[in-house]
């Protein structure tokens, strides 16, 4: 045997076959997850397929949430026509023309604020544009309070 043939033999006997690749891969998943390929391990084919079917899916989702926007924002805009509902708000000093669903429920909002709920006051100085919410939805206030000062000073800055 050749040197260049030894070298080649023990290069191929050193590299592992791809099917324990594979298995070694599916060794450091969880056990929820050696089972699953990955969208990278399918052929392109199915691949794609399934990113379209993800694309169209989106697609249906958004405009169903669209849909109920301008649903929940045609009601909201609508004129009260309760009776005593108009009588409680005429006693705030609102005139029952100018009554919408959305006024309606900024006034409980502003009600449950005065009562001393934290998270309808919070909700209000996000409506107001005083604080953003966190991207993950979690967080302290103070974070966000800390948020809008940087923002607004930045926005200071820029205007100078």
């Amino acid at each position: 045997m050749s040197l260049r043939q030894g070298m080649l033999s023990e290069r191929k006997s050193s590299e592992k076959p791809n099917t324990q690749v594979k298995q070694e891969k599916q060794k450091k998943r969880p056990k929820s997850q050696r089972g699953l390929r990955g969208i990278n391990e399918l052929p392109p084919e199915e691949a794609f397929a399934i990113r379209s079917k993800g694309g169209i899916n989106s697609g249906i989702a958004r405009r169903e949430q669209a849909s109920l926007k301008k649903c929940i924002a045609a009601l909201l805009d609508m004129q009260v026509l309760d009776r005593e509902t108009i009588e409680k708000m005429a006693e705030l000093g609102i005139d029952a023309r100018e009554l919408t669903y959305r006024m309606l429920v900024s006034v409980g909002l502003i009600r449950k604020a005065a009562e001393g709920n934290v998270n309808a006051l919070h909700e209000i100085r996000e409506i107001m544009g005083e604080i953003d919410r966190l991207e993950d939805g979690e967080g302290d206030i103070n974070i966000m309070i800390t948020r809008a000062k940087r923002r607004k000073q930045q926005d200071e800055e820029d205007d100078e």
